[in-house]
């Protein structure tokens, strides 16, 4: 089993434990999503990772943030391309959902529970197809633990945003 699914499944375990519904995945794009090419933009996706990242957007309990490092004009492009295959990131380099003194200090660091890049050991040749495998047996917290600070932060930014409904 791929390291990662030990990683996924852990969190799955602690949210059944501690009855929390929100899981955070900070994704980065190079190496990750798509191979990087450094001198053009384009996304060349690795295998399985559309799949996988399609079945990420769908579930209520998962929030996607791209993290990464580039520019605006190729997270633009990139969000943009990514949208018209039907993914979609919830948040870019941040996550709001989680404020500062919930569970430690995030002014400058986002809070995740799984983190897919390519420099933390994460092998996208390999391990995508990993989560959708595990992804596709649709183990899911329960509704009821919704935690309505988050909701509440969450329709919030969207609000500040200009955005309906996330």
């Amino acid at each position: 089993m791929a390291a990662i699914i030990n990683v996924i499944q852990r969190q799955y375990e602690k949210q059944m434990r501690n009855k929390w519904y929100e899981s955070y995945f900070l994704v980065d794009m190079h190496g990750v999503i798509s191979r990087p090419h450094h001198d053009k933009l384009k996304l060349d996706l690795y295998p399985f990772a559309l799949e996988s990242l399609s079945l990420l957007t769908n579930r209520s309990d998962i929030r996607m943030i791209l993290y990464t490092s580039s520019n605006e004009y190729q997270i633009l492009y990139y969000t943009i391309q990514l949208e018209k295959l039907g993914v979609e990131f919830d948040y870019i380099n941040d996550n709001p959902e989680i404020g500062e003194g919930d569970v430690g200090c995030y002014d400058k660091k986002p809070y995740f529970d799984v983190y897919l890049d390519d420099k933390a050991g994460f092998d996208a040749e390999t391990e995508w197809w990993d989560i959708w495998k595990f992804l596709r047996e649709d183990k899911r917290p329960d509704e009821l633990w919704r935690n309505p600070i988050r909701e509440k932060r969450r329709q919030e930014y969207y609000e500040n945003k200009g955005v309906l409904n996330g």
